[in-house]
C-alpha cells in the first residue's frame, strides 16, 4: 500500500512527485511511453518562465527528467489500465500487476482524436506504423515528405519542428486556423513548408515503401507521395481509466484530497507546460495537506 499514486510522467505528473518528495513523501509513478509526455513533441516552449529564449520540448524533458532522478524517484514502466475504487483506498491494474494506494494523481494526459484515413485498414503493417500523431519517433527523420492534417498550434509546431530538415505540408481541411499568429508567421517563412486550405484526403494507398495521398484541395484532385502521415487534430482527455467510479464520486474524492485529475487530463483546451507544472504542485500540496504532511 502506497501513500501516493501518481499515474502518467508528463510535466503535470513530474511536479506532483517532485513536490511530494519535498514532505518526504515517496509516490508510486506510473509511466508506460516515454518520460515527459507530449511535451517532448514541442519545436520551442516559449511561455515557461527561465527560458528567455524558449527551450526546445526535447531539451525540457531531459532536465525534468534529470531532476526526477535527482529526487531518487523511480517511475515504474507499466501501463495502467484500470483505477478502482476500494475500502482501503484504490486498486490500481496494470498489464503485469495489481498495486494498492490510499490516494491518486491521475495525470494521464490526452489521446488523439480518431481520423478516418480512407484506404489506411488495406495497408500493410509497416505502411500504417507510418500514420501518426506525434512527432517524437520521427524528430531524427533527414530528408522526407512528411504531411500533416491539421491547422492548430499543434499542427503548425509539428511543421517547424520537422522543417529543418523534410519537406512538409501542412493540411487545412477548412478554410480557417485556430492557430497562434506568431507560428503562422514563422512557417510562412520557411520554404520546406507548405500550407494548404480546403484539403480533404481522399484515398491513402502505398507507392513502393512510401504512402500515396490522393488529395482533394480546392477541388483539385493530386496525389502526393510522402514517408508520414501526421494527424494533429485534437486530442481528448486520457480518464477512461476511472470510468468504475461515478462522476459523483469523483467530485467527492477530488475534494477531500484522494482523487487528483490534473494536468492535460483534466484542463480542455488550456493544455500548456505552464500550467501542468502549477497543476502539479498544487496537487502534491493538497494531497500532502490531507494526509498530515504539512
Amino acid at each position: 500500500m502506497s501513500e501516493v499514486a501518481i499515474i502518467g510522467a508528463g510535466p503535470a505528473g513530474i511536479a506532483a512527485a517532485i513536490q511530494l518528495r519535498r514532505y518526504d513523501i515517496q509516490p508510486l509513478l506510473f509511466e508506460a511511453d516515454a518520460v515527459g509526455g507530449m511535451a517532448v513533441n514541442a519545436n520551442l516552449i516559449e511561455n515557461y518562465p527561465g527560458f528567455p529564449r524558449g527551450v526546445s520540448g526535447r531539451n525540457l524533458v531531459s532536465l525534468f527528467q534529470r531532476q526526477l532522478r535527482a529526487a531518487e524517484i523511480p517511475v515504474v514502466p507499466e501501463r495502467v489500465v484500470v483505477v478502482e475504487k476500494t475500502d482501503a483506498g484504490f486498486r490500481i491494474v496494470t498489464g503485469k500487476a495489481d498495486y494498492q494506494s490510499a490516494r491518486v494523481i491521475l495525470a494521464s494526459g490526452t489521446s488523439p482524436k480518431e481520423i478516418d484515413i480512407p484506404g489506411a485498414p488495406r495497408l500493410t503493417d509497416e505502411m500504417r506504423r507510418r500514420i501518426i500523431s506525434e512527432v517524437k519517433s520521427i524528430l531524427e527523420a533527414r530528408d522526407r515528405d512528411i504531411a500533416i492534417i491539421g491547422a492548430g498550434d499543434a499542427a503548425f509546431d509539428y511543421a517547424l519542428n520537422l522543417s529543418r530538415a523534410n519537406r512538409v505540408s501542412i493540411n487545412n481541411r477548412g478554410d480557417r486556423s485556430q492557430c497562434l499568429p506568431l507560428l503562422i508567421r514563422r512557417a510562412s517563412q520557411i520554404a520546406t513548408i507548405q500550407y494548404r486550405e480546403n484539403a480533404t484526403l481522399a484515398k491513402v494507398d502505398s507507392s513502393g515503401i512510401r504512402l500515396a495521398l490522393t488529395w482533394s484541395i480546392e477541388g483539385r484532385i493530386t496525389v502526393e507521395p510522402v514517408d508520414y502521415l501526421l494527424t494533429a487534430i485534437g486530442r481528448t482527455p486520457n480518464i477512461g481509466i476511472i470510468n468504475s467510479i461515478g462522476e459523483a464520486e469523483i467530485a467527492a474524492l477530488q475534494s477531500l484530497g484522494y482523487l487528483k485529475v490534473i494536468g492535460d487530463a483534466g484542463n480542455g483546451r488550456h493544455r500548456q507546460v505552464g500550467i501542468a507544472v502549477g497543476d502539479g504542485v498544487r496537487a502534491a500540496m493538497e494531497v500532502a495537506a490531507a494526509i498530515g504532511a504539512c
